[in-house]
């Protein structure tokens, strides 16, 4: 599987070292405010070693962990420290791809694909740290395969309905008298069973 741009880390490790330092200056300003005698002067400064020495490490474990990979049938993501999470997005679920790039991204030349799905509100999934030309090209090529992947689809539909046709026309070619009412009983569960084997495919794949 990708890994992330080597940049995005150093990115994550300066996030988390500006957060200590925030820390630091808050319980630095409450220990000047309410004067802890309990409490040492260099009590902030121990405070920002630590956050910065969690966040470094917890930076450093997100970046060997954060992989992507794009296979015939879908994008499958891992990433996770403490809760490891494994994505997998068919192309039948795409709905569109875009790349973006906040200020610190392209400060740094970094960029970011973002995934949206059917049926959501927000971005699904989101690739960070990625080179400008990678997220453009992996964007290019998501959008590609979920339009061969929207047609495969809309064909398998269309011989479905096709076959079930083939079957109706066999039933009266047989001189079998069919009610209208078991006629429509037997359409009913003809479309039921091929949402049930179209819905047991599409869990296969996000298996």
């Amino acid at each position: 599987m990708n890994r992330l741009h080597p940049r995005i880390r150093l990115l994550w490790i300066g996030r988390s070292v500006l957060s200590a330092a925030v820390l630091g200056g808050l319980f630095a300003g409450v220990l000047w405010y309410f004067t802890i005698p309990q409490l040492p002067l260099w009590s902030p400064a121990v405070v920002f070693i630590a956050v910065a020495t969690l966040g470094v490490a917890i930076s450093s474990l997100r970046y060997r962990i954060w992989r992507f990979e794009v296979r015939d049938d879908a994008l499958y993501l891992r990433r996770g420290v403490f809760t490891q999470v494994r994505t997998v997005v068919p192309f039948v679920r795409i709905q569109h791809v875009d790349t973006r790039r906040s200020p610190v991204e392209r400060s740094t030349g970094l960029a970011s694909t973002v995934v949206y799905t059917a049926g959501s509100r927000g971005a699904d999934v989101s690739v960070p740290g990625l080179a400008r030309e990678q997220a453009n090209e992996l964007r290019e090529r998501l959008r590609t395969l979920a339009i061969q992947s929207e047609g495969e689809d809309a064909v398998w539909v269309c011989q479905e309905r096709r076959s079930l046709h083939c079957r109706f026309r066999t039933v009266f070619s047989n001189g079998v008298e069919v009610s209208s009412s078991r006629l429509f009983s037997y359409c009913v569960e003809e479309q039921v069973s091929q949402s049930s084997e179209q819905s047991d495919f599409r869990q296969s794949l996000e298996s």
